[in-house]
């Protein structure tokens, strides 16, 4: 959130060097039992209060995708969906009771929660088999 909000001006030598991709790389270690799924829920309440608030914004996320390692953390994970039974959002009282409208007006926003191998990953030899258009129209 500081990352977005702050001035540039004091955002000063903390750019973390990504792959060029099309997304900045953003990352942190934390240690098991440190908060990882807290903190996951405000990233996820301030995204979604800020793209209902702020709809144009480009800063902001209507759709939000987390990737567990496996079926338990995901199972974990459900309760980063707004509006499921023992959400953290309620829980953890993450969003003021005055904003809990707002963040259900994000209801249209999506939380998806995916396990890492239905990624569907494929290889360059599958990729290859595959006959489709690429960005430029040419066939592949």
């Amino acid at each position: 959130m500081w990352l977005v909000e702050a001035p540039a001006s004091d955002r000063v030598g903390i750019e973390v060097l990504g792959d060029s991709g099309p997304f900045p790389r953003l990352c942190c270690e934390m240690a098991t039992g440190s908060g990882k799924t807290i903190l996951m829920s405000m990233l996820i309440a301030w995204q979604v209060l800020n793209k209902v608030t702020y709809p144009q914004d480009k800063r902001f996320s209507k759709n939000i995708l987390l990737v567990a390692p496996g079926l338990t953390v995901k199972n974990r994970l459900q309760v980063l969906v707004p509006g499921t039974p023992g959400n953290y959002y309620t829980e953890f009282q993450i969003v003021p009771p005055g904003l809990e409208d707002k963040l259900r007006q994000g209801q249209n926003s999506r939380v998806q929660i995916l396990n890492w191998h239905k990624l569907d990953w494929e290889s360059e030899e599958q990729l290859g088999k595959k006959r489709t258009m690429d960005k430029w129209g040419q066939n592949r």
